[in-house]
């Protein structure tokens, strides 16, 4: 099987935890009338990308 060479973005970092504050209050997106405040740990997608080779 052939692995995929991507990035993972850690999940202890102070862009992660932005990330998630964003997904929590997603009124400022202009698609939900209410700001929830809080999402669910199953809603919360860990950012990936290919990894760039040098």
């Amino acid at each position: 099987a052939e692995r995929l060479d991507v990035e993972i973005m850690r999940t202890d970092s102070a862009s992660f935890r932005s990330y998630v504050d964003a997904r929590a209050h997603r009124t400022r997106d202009g698609w939900f009338a209410r700001d929830a405040g809080f999402i669910d740990l199953c809603n919360v997608r860990v950012p990936e990308r290919p990894r760039s080779r040098p």
